[in-house]
């Protein structure tokens, strides 16, 4: 029915945890992982993979120096499901609002992707296991404008993540099709797939928990906006950027080559114009820091990623770790077993951890 593509780089102890997670949770769905990690992450995970007893249906596919993106373009090749969704290894998607993100693609053919609520959450110490220290909301939202061109102008001026939602597989040869090897890491693991997934189709949003993920120090994070568009890479990756939205507008809207050009640099100007005066703003001028909260978050591609470094972001009075704990929570069950992953090291996560 559905694969879950995990890509994965010298962080066994992370991907460890996860798969754990899912053990534990009795996922019955398939698992991919495309581990581009040195020879002892390599052996650990292997390892740990065996000991797991076939609990889970795995595939450890070994693509060694791979990037993310390309990565994730060998994982898309190989999937024979239905649907997909991606998971980065520090990360944790709940089945149960997976499978109703699969009902519904079923019965809506003009949605290319759906997804349920996110959070992000810190830990009081660096690492994979501890003490929450703060918690909060990831943005995921709706883009359900009638047209590709209104679906593709309204998320660049309105952008959030939507590479981690639940899609079909043939939409994922699609979002990765044009993923080519390139220093320039903002077009090619996050702009692209993400922009493509609004103009192939409508995204769903559910209210209902569904992505959980963490901030901590060993994430990779891309660079300053003013550093991203004068690399040398930039202009190959945005030419290969916006010909794939072109190419994309004119199959789903049926309008002129020129049509699709006006309304991806449209679209794709609106989204710089505020990445580059908002980082303006927040580097030379002065602001309060709650102006100062709301200017970062715009301020490089996959904005909020950044965002998470700010301790300000988990004050939000929407969630607090309590009210997740709370029995009475329609967020408890998908909650707890990802509270317990994280807080709690198993006998079999220690050994696979320490040898």
């Amino acid at each position: 029915m559905i694969t879950l593509m995990i890509p994965t780089m010298d962080r066994s102890d992370f991907l460890i945890r996860l798969l754990q997670y899912y053990a534990d949770t009795d996922y019955p769905y398939s698992i991919c992982i495309g581990d581009s990690s040195d020879q002892t992450h390599l052996e650990r995970t292997k390892e740990f993979i065996k000991s797991l007893d076939g609990k889970l249906n795995i595939r450890h596919l070994e693509y060694p120096n791979l990037s993310i993106s390309m990565c994730l373009k060998a994982l898309v090749d190989k999937l024979d499901t239905p649907y997909a969704a991606i998971i980065l290894d520090d990360d944790f998607i709940i089945t149960k609002t997976l499978e109703k993100c699969i009902d519904f693609l079923e019965s809506n053919p003009e949605y290319s992707a759906a997804h349920g609520s996110a959070l992000v959450f810190s830990l009081k110490n660096s690492g994979v296991y501890g003490e929450f220290l703060n918690i909060g909301r990831y943005p995921q939202r709706a883009v359900e404008e009638s047209t590709a061109s209104e679906r593709l102008i309204g998320h660049l001026n309105n952008y959030s993540v939507t590479v981690f939602s639940v899609q079909r597989t043939e939409t994922w040869k699609k979002l990765y099709q044009n993923v080519k090897q390139l220093s320039e890491r903002a077009f090619m693991e996050e702009l692209l797939p993400c922009c493509l997934s609004v103009v192939h189709g409508k995204i769903k949003h559910y209210d209902d928990l569904y992505l959980v993920r963490q901030h901590h120090q060993g994430r990779a994070f891309h660079s300053d906006i003013y550093d991203w568009i004068t690399n040398p890479d930039w202009n190959e990756a945005y030419k290969i950027f916006h010909d794939s939205l072109v190419e994309g507008l004119i199959q789903e809207d049926s309008i002129t080559r020129e049509q699709a050009q006006a309304i991806s640099k449209r679209a794709f100007w609106s989204y710089l114009n505020g990445c580059l005066s908002d980082k303006f703003k927040q580097r030379y001028a002065v602001f309060s820091p709650k102006e100062r909260l709301k200017k970062i978050s715009k301020c490089i591609p996959g904005a909020y990623g950044i965002l998470k470094k700010t301790k300000q972001l988990f004050s939000s009075k929407e969630v607090s770790l309590s009210s997740l704990l709370n029995k009475k929570s329609v967020n408890y069950p998908g909650f707890l077993p990802i509270y317990k992953a994280v807080t709690a090291i198993s006998k079999k996560c220690q050994e696979a951890r320490y040898g």
